[in-house]
């Protein structure tokens, strides 16, 4: 029995409607265990087989959003290369989930030859299975006949399982259908508006018959349809008795399309709705009161570079737009301000940089690139030859009754590594290196008697490989070798010195190809007699087998060979990407002219992250650094203030430099920060040597809170 809670569908207009509110189904943990079985090796089963649709991109591994709309504009894209006419229509099911029928779904399972073990319990799975609501004290219990519970481990499987069937059906040459879980999009191109309107028409009565065979409605209401070239807009497309009308753009996946494949309509949309959580919290932010500017930061960098940085990889060309860079920078100076307490009208540069954010359109474009390396395989960073490490594919992986993680054992000297060894144990000392940009991984053979290295293996990566991937090539090469050459081994033990690579292998949900490859291998030398165990030990701890080790991999990483392994891992773009924005956070910030203030008091970008390091910025010193604050200098600015003279003398210009150095009103705080700071040396005014003490810096920081809290009632007088 599941119980379902009704979850009300955000943005809806009428909460009276049924089709307002979302039911999604509990289930106890038993059944959700069961159910998790079931779907591992049903999914297990599909994949093998290459009987899961390829073009359904929800609910599966290793695919997503970004693949799915990526996929559709290549199709797009090639068309118009080609002088074709394109459209694309965006259909709706209605209720999909809860009206998925199950006659269908077992139908599906007997097409792809479902194992009768699975097909059997699933049959019986379904049997007698009821939904209960509860609600203002009422209870209702129904059995059902039909749905995919939403909520539930096994639900999706289902879901597109019946949904394959359509997917993997023969369309009219030139469509192409895909979906995403239950949003289906269809992608029609020809030579001519005649030929594309057939096709189109063809297709859609196509996808109308197969929704009736399953009992699934396709509401027209809710299709969108696209045209990406001038003369398709013409064409008359139809679902059913409704004709279609063309809409200059669509939200697919989350990503609004438009019909010249610019984005500048989704950077807005994307804007706007980060611009709408910006003003409600200005509700509970005050520089002086409200919500804590590091939660403030918190919620911008995990909520608010999200929302504006999804699909990057899609939209990115839209950065090329000027316009919408500034938007962008707008955006983020809203909440820069915020983060720092500052005044509002603190330049853009010098809000970001005193917040330790990133230039937005930079985060974009290195989260672009880090999708795109993702979905190409290729990195622009790196030669078009160098490809990237991807995970291994659902097809490749065991039976799941066949997965299990590799355990290791802890050891801290060779004693115990002598009372691990059994009669005939052979011991491998693997290693990976990384010097001077140069990467290599080495494995040394020792015998338990006599401990005399008997073979010494070196392999060679790619310059940008980690040492991370050298310690796994290591270990899957000595797996390899006591497969073909110590077979008659009673026992090996490898031993590594890196945690990280053997608690991967732990790991029996591991999807990194080296750790998949070891434990196929280890359980296939364990299948065929030999005992192979794993055990981590410290480096440099006087083991010879491991400093042995150690220098073949060094020696490794200078060998004039051919790569034994040339696939950069994906946290090496991310690196790079990361330099890039600290790059262009420091161009931001020492090539815009109207934050010259600040950068009087830290010259370069660097000085700004060193003071960064120890202090951070709170409405007193944002008042500061930025001289943006209560001064009459600043008042005067902005017609406040009359004048902008200090009124301890009616003469000179009040701004922080003469408050701190010069005003006599705050003389005894000043004596006892500059004693302070003269007893070790130093400048009292010079915010990078007032740093180097903690004393000296709370004791500047004091002294411009005090001046702060004082200066509105300073100034009246």
């Amino acid at each position: 029995m599941a119980t379902a809670k009704i979850i009300p569908k955000p943005g809806k207009d009428n909460y009276q409607q049924l089709s307002s509110f979302r039911p999604i189904g509990l289930i106890n943990v038993f059944g959700k265990l069961l159910e998790r079985l079931i779907n591992n090796r049903l999914i297990h089963h599909l994949e093998s087989t290459h009987s899961s649709a390829s073009n359904q991109y929800g609910f599966k591994n290793q695919k997503s959003t970004v693949l799915a709309i990526n996929s559709a504009l290549d199709i797009i894209r090639t068309a118009k290369t080609n002088g074709e006419q394109v459209i694309a229509v965006s259909l709706d099911i209605r209720a999909a989930f809860d009206r998925a029928w199950w006659p269908a779904i077992f139908r599906r399972l007997r097409d792809v030859n479902c194992p009768r073990n699975i097909y059997l319990l699933l049959l019986s799975y379904v049997q007698d299975r009821e939904v209960q609501i509860q609600f203002a004290d009422c209870r209702v219990t129904k059995f059902m006949s039909r749905g995919c519970i939403q909520g539930s481990v096994i639900g999706p499987t289902m879901w597109n399982l019946i949904l394959d069937d359509l997917l993997t059906s023969a369309m009219p040459i030139g469509c192409k259908l895909q979906a995403y879980a239950d949003d289906v999009l269809l992608i029609a191109h020809a030579d001519n508006n005649f030929a594309l309107e057939c096709i189109t028409n063809q297709a859609l009565d196509q996808i109308s018959k197969w929704g009736q065979g399953v009992k699934l409605e396709f509401g027209p209401e809710k299709t969108q349809i696209i045209a990406f070239t001038h003369r398709a807009i013409r064409c008359k497309i139809h679902m059913g008795t409704q004709n279609l009308k063309f809409t200059k753009q669509i939200k697919y996946l989350g990503i609004v399309i438009d019909n010249k494949l610019r984005f500048n309509q989704h950077a807005e949309y994307a804007i706007m709705k980060a611009k709408k959580i910006f003003n409600r919290m200005s509700l509970f932010i005050r520089p002086t009161w409200g919500v804590h500017p590091g939660n403030v930061k918190t919620i911008y960098e995990q909520v608010i570079e999200p929302i504006i940085s999804y699909g990057a990889g899609i939209w990115h060309p839209a950065l090329d737009n000027t316009y919408v860079r500034e938007r962008l920078l707008s955006l983020q100076r809203s909440f820069a301000v915020k983060i720092i307490q500052g005044f509002r009208t603190i330049s853009t540069a010098a809000s970001i940089t005193l917040a330790g954010l990133t230039p937005l359109p930079d985060k974009v474009s290195a989260v672009a690139d880090i999708e795109k390396s993702k979905l190409l395989g290729v990195s622009s960073f790196l030669p078009g030859d160098v490809p990237i490490e991807s995970f291994c594919p659902p097809s490749e992986l065991p039976h799941p009754t066949e997965r299990g993680g590799i355990e290791f054992t802890e050891v801290s000297s060779a004693t115990d590594l002598a009372q691990m060894a059994a009669e005939n144990t052979w011991f491998i000392y693997t290693d990976g290196s990384k010097h001077d940009d140069r990467v290599g991984a080495a494995f040394v053979l020792q015998h338990s008697a006599g401990n005399r290295t008997t073979a010494r293996k070196k392999f060679k990566l790619h310059d940008c490989c980690s040492v991370y991937q050298a310690e796994l090539l290591a270990i899957r090469e000595a797996c390899a070798y006591s497969l073909q050459n110590l077979r008659t081994a009673t026992k090996v033990i490898i031993i590594s010195d890196c945690k990280s690579a053997l608690l991967e292998l732990q790991n029996a949900c591991s999807r990194n190809r080296f750790a998949v490859s070891i434990q196929k291998s280890i359980s296939q030398a364990r299948s065929v007699g030999i005992a192979v165990e794993l055990a981590w030990i410290k480096a440099h701890v006087g083991i010879s087998g491991n400093e042995e080790a150690d220098e073949a991999a060094k020696s490794a990483a200078n060998l004039h060979k051919a790569l034994d392994h040339g696939s950069i891992p994906i946290s090496h773009i991310k690196l790079l990407n990361k330099q890039k924005c600290i790059k262009a956070s420091e161009q931001l910030y020492s090539k815009t002219a109207n934050c010259a203030y600040t950068k009087n008091l830290l010259p370069t970008y660097d000085n700004v992250i060193e003071y960064l390091k120890h202090v951070t910025p709170n409405f007193a010193i944002t008042q500061f650094l930025t001289g943006h604050g209560y001064t009459k200098q600043y008042l005067h600015r902005f017609k406040i203030s009359a004048t902008d003279t200090c009124p301890c003398d009616g003469t000179t210009i009040q701004n922080f430099q003469h408050l701190l150095q010069d005003c006599p009103r705050f003389a005894i705080p000043r004596y006892n920060h500059t004693t302070l700071s003269h007893s070790y040396n130093l400048d009292p005014y010079n915010l990078l040597n007032v740093i180097t003490k903690e004393s000296t810096l709370n004791s500047f920081h004091n002294l411009i809170t005090h001046i702060v809290k004082e200066l509105k009632n300073f100034n009246k007088t």
